[in-house]
């Protein structure tokens, strides 16, 4: 505990952390603020971009004279698309919750087909991915058959929270590299100090890395808590409402729960960030291209597209937490469960670890 107090009464100056906060604190403030100020009539605004994107992947066929049996069997799916998009405007126009529950249950399965179709990989970009379109699928399914009131603005609180989920979860681990960029490294600038204590490599290693998953596990409870707050001015929602996420099926959870398996990933990524930074500090003994090679890690996935489907073993795949919940990698990898992405994230942490026992004390005698 003596070093943990040290490593406080070292670091509790340090800018990074200031930054840390700072960053987590304005996120989450404009977040909210923007979202439950503008009351934005999200499911307006989707309606209208699916209708879009049905008009253009159909005006293709006006100009075009093809007459074949796959033609006619696309056009078909696209005007009941049409129709049915236009009945759930109309039924939330007129607040018609049954009628529009039907007709968005109906949508997802009629696109789902359309998915299916061999052609329509050619209008991908004019739709929602089919992962995203299972979502909306189970997520309509629920409010259904449970006659849960369905939320068609963001003015209540749980809507903003998992409107900021969907940007926190993006710069969570590029916060912690940087947070975590010299966990190493400040150990060097203060070598007497850390080795005056009468404490194992293991015991020092465990501290350092107890100290900064703390600030992480406080950079995570900051939202909540500013959640938990605004509730008192703003209407908060139901803390049951259905949020559709992939485990190892399609289904629904109650918005606590998944609130509750955010940031629990987020929480390991936290993990994997520390150990990661520790390692890059031990190999390249340099500040900023370990902060470089993390932002270059993190990135990979993105940059390289479908090729990430032969490197499905990297955790670099899974570490945006909502995308991952979401089932998003499921376009670029063979993982069909939710475990088996945390499987990979647990193994890499493992393998890091056994890479800083082997690696630390050469390092320490240099």
């Amino acid at each position: 505990m003596n070093y943990f107090t040290t490593l406080f009464l070292t670091e509790r100056k340090n800018p990074k952390f200031l930054v840390f906060f700072f960053m987590i604190i304005s996120l989450t403030l404009i977040s909210f603020v923007a979202t439950l100020t503008a009351k934005n009539d999200f499911l307006f605004a989707e309606i209208r971009a699916d209708r879009g994107g049905v008009k253009n992947t159909l005006e293709n066929f006006q100009q075009d004279t093809s007459t074949s049996t796959n033609d006619k069997i696309l056009v078909k799916n696209l005007n009941q698309q049409t129709g049915l998009l236009a009945r759930m405007e109309q039924s939330l126009l007129f607040e018609d919750n049954d009628l529009f529950n039907q007709a968005a249950v109906e949508m997802t399965a009629v696109r789902a087909e359309f998915f299916r179709l061999p052609q329509a990989k050619k209008y991908a970009t004019n739709f929602p991915t089919p992962q995203q379109n299972a979502l909306k699928q189970v997520f309509y399914q629920n409010i259904k058959a449970t006659r849960q009131p369905l939320y068609a603005k963001n003015d209540r609180v749980i809507l903003a929270v998992l409107v900021f989920f969907n940007f926190f979860s993006f710069g969570w681990f590029l916060l912690n590299s940087l947070l975590n960029c010299n966990i190493w490294l400040s150990d060097q600038l203060h070598l007497r100090t850390v080795q005056g204590f009468p404490i194992s490599k293991t015991q020092r290693i465990s501290t350092k890395l107890i100290f900064y998953l703390t600030v992480s596990l406080i950079g995570l409870l900051i939202p909540v808590i500013i959640a938990g707050a605004t509730s008192l001015f703003v209407p908060s929602g139901s803390l049951t409402y259905p949020v559709a996420i992939y485990l190892n099926t399609y289904k629904t959870v109650p918005f606590w729960q998944y609130t509750g398996f955010l940031l629990g990933l987020s929480f390991l990524i936290a993990l994997f960030s520390a150990i990661f930074s520790y390692s890059l500090n031990l190999l390249t003994k340099n500040l900023y291209l370990s902060i470089f090679l993390s932002f270059a890690a993190f990135f990979i996935p993105y940059f390289l597209g479908d090729t990430t489907k032969m490197l499905w073993f990297l955790p670099f795949n899974y570490l945006n937490p909502v995308a991952v919940l979401e089932g998003s990698h499921l376009a670029t990898s063979q993982l069909g469960n939710y475990w088996s992405r945390i499987a990979i994230l647990f193994l890499w942490t493992g393998i890091l670890l056994g890479l800083i026992s082997w690696k630390w004390p050469r390092r320490m005698k240099k």
